[in-house]
């Protein structure tokens, strides 16, 4: 199986043919159902969850599955709890890169994240392909749009855009990030937060904990393979849906930093920059990192 960039990827089971990505996703549960505040032994919820992703049938079941032991073993505050936390952090991270007024959030999702940016005076707008119930809420303008769709704003509208975690869920990231150039006006700030692999083991990352680290000493093969375990767990099994159009889309779509950063470059953005995250998201254990550029006028 190849993904958009043509990187091959392993069958889902077979990433617990290989002990160090099964040493790294252990560890990296621990910190995800600590977030998650759950009420029986992490230990035992843990083997629970792995003993069931190394032996499903069916993939829709082992959704089902897992997003069962979750939800019997934590309250649904705590996860609104620590998806507020997700929110919060992306906004630190992202906050002092911002410029203007407006601002577009691609891939919007709940509306977390963008409530942050309301708070601040900016004139948000979000568009997903799809409308998460909370976002009648929110008193900000939402625009639906099917999977690569021309987005239905003009061109240079939006002193901002943001991309985070975003561009490796579409089928083709590649269009969605040309809509959201086209979007943003000459001068303006492009945001995108990825989860990537192909990390230098040698990289200092601004997160460094336990579990930075130990992503850092896998090959590039093995940071692809943890990257896939915990998108699926946090997309697919923490947010279970039994119909198959409410399921997020899952194709795989990643990329090292440098490669994300020469696209950017190559789209004519000026001041270009990425930032090493590192292990951020205890409810979303992925490395991530961050890139800037302003298009150029």
């Amino acid at each position: 199986m190849k993904n958009f960039f043509n990187v091959a990827y392993p069958r889902f089971n077979d990433i617990f043919q290989n002990q160090n990505c099964i040493s790294h996703i252990s560890l990296a549960l621990d910190l995800f159902l600590l977030e998650l505040k759950v009420s029986d032994s992490t230990e035992d919820i843990k083997n629970q969850i792995l003993n069931d992703a190394c032996s499903f049938k069916s993939i829709n079941q082992y959704e089902k599955n897992v997003n069962k032991i979750i939800l019997e073993t934590t309250e649904k505050i705590n996860i609104e709890k620590a998806l507020d936390s997700r929110a919060k952090r992306y906004f630190h991270h992202t906050k002092k890169y911002l410029k203007g007024k407006s601002l577009l959030d691609i891939g919007s999702g709940d509306g977390k994240i963008a409530k942050h940016f309301s708070t601040q005076g900016l004139d948000v707008t979000l568009t997903d392909v799809y409308k998460h119930p909370s976002i009648d809420s929110l008193n900000m303008e939402f625009n639906f749009h099917q999977p690569n769709e021309i987005l239905p704003f003009k061109e240079g509208k939006f002193d901002n855009v943001l991309l985070i975690t975003v561009l490796h869920h579409c089928e083709d990231p590649s269009f969605t990030l040309k809509e959201a150039i086209r979007v943003l006006k000459p001068g303006g700030v492009i945001l995108i937060i990825e989860s990537v692999y192909g990390v230098a083991s040698n990289i200092v990352s601004l997160n460094d904990n336990s579990i930075t680290k130990s992503f850092l000493k896998l090959d590039f093969d093995e940071q692809f393979a943890v990257n896939m375990f915990f998108d699926h767990l946090y997309n697919r099994c923490l947010f279970y849906s039994d119909e198959a159009d409410q399921k997020v889309n899952t194709p795989f779509n990643y990329r090292s930093p440098e490669l994300w950063n020469k696209t950017l470059i190559d789209s004519g953005f000026t001041e270009v920059s990425k930032v090493y995250l590192g292990y951020e998201q205890p409810i979303a254990p992925i490395y991530h990192t961050l890139h800037f550029g302003i298009k150029d006028d």
